[in-house]
């Protein structure tokens, strides 16, 4: 779930969503979704931001009493926002030292309404045999090739910048300069570049810190996501920070 902010994107459908109030509207249509899900008679609803007469849903969902959510923000409104909403706060955590604060910070939030809420964020990887590979590719697509012009338009729409890839502590398992990033890196999200040793243990170290689960990125998805299945995972399942596949769809 995401409450949105960004007028322009609201403006390709004619829509206008008043910025101060935004999460309000997010929980009034929240509020009005699980009271479909309930299901029974059909219902009226008079709200501030949405009516409707002869509500009902069939089929029902078959989670019960509702499907997992996961909400999406970087704000103090979103973590309240999903405190009440979700299962999972998808947010950006770019300097693994900012992790276990965020970690706690929704936690304590969630703690309010007798909830446990999970953090999950977003990477880009950049994964080959050899590390010196992957430093190159890395520096080769988000210097080299970086299409600024893009990346500026969308800092300015998005208000994101790559932040320091500042690990919290931990052995940086490349060899950039702590603190170097590169202009054409995925804004927000954490960088997860050498072989498959160097991965593997930054996503064990973001584990350990007690995020749930990322999402990850790749230039090529068709070239790079099987080496990624081949020789990362494996190593995870080991570390037993991920179920091996026969386990999961057992």
């Amino acid at each position: 779930m995401v409450c949105g902010w960004n007028q322009d994107e609201f403006d390709l459908f004619g829509v206008t969503v008043d910025p101060t109030r935004r999460y309000e509207q997010g929980l009034e249509w929240y509020e009005l979704l699980m009271k479909l899900y309930d299901g029974g008679p059909e219902f009226a609803w008079d709200g501030d931001f949405y009516n409707g007469q002869h509500m009902h849903t069939n089929p029902l969902p078959i989670q019960r009493p509702r499907p997992i959510t996961m909400s999406a923000g970087v704000s103090l409104q979103s973590q309240e926002f999903a405190a009440v909403t979700s299962d999972f706060l998808f947010t950006a955590v770019s300097a693994l030292k900012n992790a276990p604060g965020l970690i706690n910070d929704m936690k304590a939030h969630a703690g309010r309404f007798e909830r446990n809420i999970g953090v999950y964020t977003m990477s880009h990887v950049v994964c080959r045999e050899t590390r010196k590979e992957a430093e190159e590719y890395f520096y080769y697509f988000a210097e080299e090739c970086a299409d600024r012009d893009s990346l500026s338009y969308y800092e300015a729409k998005k208000g994101v910048k790559m932040d320091s890839p500042d690990r919290g502590g931990s052995v940086s398992p490349t060899n950039r300069l702590p603190g170097q990033v590169y202009t054409g890196s995925y804004p927000g999200a954490y960088p997860l570049v050498g072989a498959p040793d160097d991965v593997a243990r930054e996503i064990i170290h973001m584990y350990e810190l007690g995020l749930e689960g990322m999402t990850i990125a790749f230039v090529n998805y068709l070239e790079e996501l099987p080496f990624f299945l081949e020789a990362v995972l494996p190593r995870l399942e080991r570390a037993g920070v991920r179920l091996p596949v026969a386990e999961e769809t057992s």
